[in-house]
């Protein structure tokens, strides 16, 4: 059972359009075990559900903001800057120690060729939550 759940918070203030941290993905492939140590404790992560199918055999792996949270009201987006690199930017102002999100709205087969198109049931909390994705 996966019982490891952790969130990203903002260190500081942002406003609209800011960056809030740049990244590199890594491209991992498929088949590939995560495994990452946290307090002395490895932690073995779905490929699944921390990657994304970029097609032809090759996952894309976040790092550590594989555990930025999705929203269906988010406050950042991700904007590619190169194949791996990528900008995260406030969607709207953020505050000290608001939880950064993702949004959860978008079309994931067109960011997963091989999403087989099943639905689940979410619940971000938000009053605009589609709770079906």
């Amino acid at each position: 059972m996966d019982t490891f759940s952790r969130k990203l918070v903002a260190a500081r203030d942002f406003n609209k359009g800011d960056i809030v941290y740049s990244n590199e993905a890594i491209l991992i492939p498929d088949g590939w075990t995560i495994v990452i140590q946290i307090d002395q404790k490895r932690i073995w992560l779905d490929p699944l559900k921390h990657t994304i199918n970029k097609g032809n055999g090759w996952r894309e792996f976040y790092l550590f903001d594989s555990f930025q949270n999705h929203s269906c009201d988010l406050n950042t987006c991700m904007i590619y800057t190169s194949k791996t690199m990528y900008d995260v930017i406030a969607s709207k102002d953020i505050k000290t120690g608001d939880e950064l999100t993702v949004e959860l709205t978008v079309d994931y087969e067109l960011i997963d060729p091989e999403f087989d198109g099943t639905s689940f049931i979410f619940s971000c909390g938000e009053v605009v939550c589609r709770q079906v994705i």
